[in-house]
């Protein structure tokens, strides 16, 4: 156990010393003793006050320090030993002198280990961004890891260039307990995709959110009507949508991007019109994808009120989805004729909604309209007696929407 040699004087129960109450407003406790007989029970009030306090001090460094306090004289040694305290107790500010994901600073009075640190808060102004796992080293100490309070290394983009971060050793690694540039959690940057390539993280990613968003597809064609005849296609399905939570391990530096093109619109044909095209898959790698959705089917020749039946839709993989949305389906087409072969109403197919699309509308007597957005499906068409044959509207293509948290 530490000592110290700074002992109080005058401190037992009973102690020849004047009362505080006598002590205090007396012309020598503020002017000092003059010339003349000073007596004992006042000069041990003075004596015992001071003889406390450093008492008092001198203890506290043993007790937090772990530091013997001896009184030989030698200044500089206990003025180390309170420099230590002070910093054990308030932490330190030190000026990081290494290099990217290895920090190191110099105590002016560091203890003869680790051990020495350990509890004590360091208050450090950091070089360099890091990009990974940190270490730490304080003087010629071993380099140490630095990690969150979890225990969990450094990932990246906690520690920025210039900023202010608190540690503390736990006897093991040094804990970053205050990282005040990079708040957990907080969201740090969007990413979209409407084309396909590379998802790369943002520097300090700690885990994402995505949607993926599949392609609509493409509404069918009409066939060519004739005297009394009309021909309705139908639109194209709107595209699957879901929606998924990864961490930074699982997707790693990098990942493929797909997004699935649009089905494309059938053509019109003489006595049928041709399907629609399936809309393409849409992934974000292997941890989340949405297949392209069904097609509209291509319009036949009519000369009753008709309703024209969709195609049905594919698979989905929803293995890391949270949360998934079925793509919209199609209305039928609905055409209308009166007594006498009098057609009063045409009523074309709208394509399926998606999330991000209310599909492509009907239309009447021309080429339908294309999906609108992201996965929705194309707008059906249709053709009355000696028009088109019209081709449908083709699908819109897929997305994929990645929010970055911290």
């Amino acid at each position: 156990m530490p000592e110290q040699d700074f002992l109080p004087f005058a401190s037992a129960a009973g102690a020849n010393v004047i009362t505080q109450a006598a002590y205090v407003g007396q012309p020598w406790q503020t002017g000092g003793f003059s010339a003349g007989l000073a007596q004992s029970i006042q000069l041990n009030k003075v004596w015992r006050q001071s003889s406390i306090i450093a008492s008092v001090v001198a203890q506290a460094i043993c007790d937090v320090t772990g530091q013997t306090v001896i009184d030989d004289g030698t200044i500089a040694t206990i003025e180390a030993n309170l420099i230590g305290l002070i910093r054990s107790v308030g932490g330190t500010y030190q000026v990081d002198s290494g290099a990217v994901n290895a920090l190191a600073i110099v105590l002016a009075n560091p203890p003869s280990s680790l051990a020495g640190l350990v509890g004590i808060p360091l208050r450090i102004k950091v070089a360099h961004t890091n990009t990974g796992a940190v270490t730490l080293t304080s003087n010629s100490f071993t380099a140490t890891p630095l990690v969150h309070p979890d225990g969990t290394p450094m990932f990246g983009g906690e520690l920025l260039a210039g900023a202010m971060i608190m540690v503390v050793y736990d006897g093991t690694s040094f804990q970053l307990v205050s990282d005040a540039p990079v708040i957990p959690g907080r969201l740090l940057n969007v990413q979209a995709f409407t084309a396909s390539g590379t998802y790369t993280p943002t520097v300090g990613m700690r885990s994402a959110r995505v949607q993926v968003q599949g392609a609509g597809g493409g509404a069918g064609g009409t066939a060519t009507p004739g005297v009394g005849q009309d021909s309705i296609s139908c639109g194209g399905l709107g595209g699957h949508w879901s929606i998924g939570i990864f961490s930074a391990a699982a997707i790693g530096a990098s990942l493929a991007i797909t997004i699935g093109a649009g089905g494309t619109g059938g053509a019109g044909g003489v006595s049928s019109g041709s399907n629609g095209g399936s809309g393409g898959n849409t992934s974000f790698g292997t941890l989340l994808q949405q297949p392209g959705n069904g097609f509209g089917q291509g319009g036949g020749l009519y000369s009753t009120t008709a309703t024209v039946v969709f195609a049905g839709s594919t698979a989905v993989n929803t293995t890391n989805a949270y949360a998934w949305r079925a793509g919209g389906l199609t209305q039928g087409g609905t055409t209308v004729w009166q007594a006498g072969g009098v057609n009063i109403l045409n009523i074309a197919s709208n394509g399926g909604t998606s999330m991000y699309s209310a599909g492509g509308a009907g239309s009447g007597q021309s080429v339908g309209q294309p999906g609108s957005g992201f996965g929705g499906g194309g707008g059906g068409t249709n053709a009355t007696a000696s028009s088109g044959p019209f081709a449908g509207g083709s699908g819109s293509g897929g997305l994929i929407i990645v929010e970055e948290y911290s």
